[in-house]
């Protein structure tokens, strides 16, 4: 599958140089995974042959191989492209392949460049192509977060219930709190029918996707003066980096049936009980 490398690298923010502690030289894979867990803009390319990539590359990489580089970075420097500190990783299985990329990209101007050699020996988790479709078609697919009390939270959450009414909302916002009091009475309510909530707390997470224990403590007191005692979940880098950035306002809301897959439609804004009752029993008429 071929990513949108150019579209991904045009909403970019700078990010400081510091980040790589070299940034022209080979990296560990120990420091290539610490910087996929902490920097949410990082470009992690693999510049082996599709075919090798399809099999299996590390998760959220684009493939640009090495054979056309040179021309898809000048064809994202046409489109007008001009964030040259954001963070590039490549990685392939050929040291000196990887050393002319560095060469390559470094020499059309980008400043914050480093390689890692040999992926076939890759320690963490890899993803075949297919897999990252199949994931990426359910909105949670691959997820591996915690909630705000510190307990994992995976995809597989969904599993047990036909209907999960999930609420995007953030602890700043004063109509998701609103509208917390009767998404708490509802998960009550309809548990028996087979519905559950779920909150995401967009805000917990500081730039470098770092949870912040001060944002967190101030959700958990929400939760508590609300009564809105269902799960609620802090942003993995799934989360942080496949839902999120579509979400242009809090509250946004949506379902997922029990396979992830997306249920009716997607709402935004505060509803109160009466309304978000209407709506459930809607959607749940959908996957009954």
């Amino acid at each position: 599958m071929k990513k949108m490398i150019s579209v991904l690298l045009a909403m970019i923010m700078l990010v400081p140089a510091a980040l790589a502690d070299t940034p022209d030289g080979m990296l560990t894979f120990d420091q290539v995974q610490e910087r996929i867990e902490t920097n949410l803009y990082l470009n992690l390319i693999d510049i082996r042959e599709v075919d090798v990539y399809d099999a299996g590359h590390i998760p959220m990489s684009m493939n640009m191989p090495y054979e056309s580089l040179e021309t898809e970075f000048q064809a994202i420097l046409d489109s007008g492209f001009s964030h040259m500190e954001t963070e590039i990783i490549l990685y392939g299985d050929s040291a000196e392949k990887l050393l002319n990329s560095v060469q390559v990209v470094k020499g059309l101007g980008f400043t914050n460049v480093s390689y890692m050699s040999d992926a076939a020996s890759w320690p963490y988790k890899m993803i075949s192509t297919d897999e990252e479709i199949a994931q990426a078609q359910r909105i949670l697919g691959g997820m591996d977060a915690e909630d705000i009390y510190g307990n994992q939270v995976t995809e597989g959450v969904l599993s047990d219930c036909k209907l999960t009414l999930v609420n995007v909302w953030a602890t700043y916002c004063n109509p998701c709190l609103q509208e917390m009091p009767g998404l708490g009475q509802l998960a009550a309510e309809m548990k028996d029918q087979g519905v559950q909530i779920i909150g995401i707390v967009s805000d917990t997470l500081d730039y470098y996707m770092n949870a912040d224990p001060d944002k967190i403590k101030l959700a958990q007191e929400i939760v508590k003066s609300t009564g809105a005692e269902y799960l609620h979940i802090v942003p993995d880098t799934v989360v942080a980096r496949n839902l999120l950035p579509q979400i242009s306002s809090v509250p946004t809301t949506f379902f997922l049936d029990a396979n992830g897959n997306l249920v009716g439609g997607v709402y935004l804004g505060y509803r109160d009980y009466n309304g978000w009752k209407a709506v459930i029993e809607e959607t749940l008429a959908l996957v009954d």
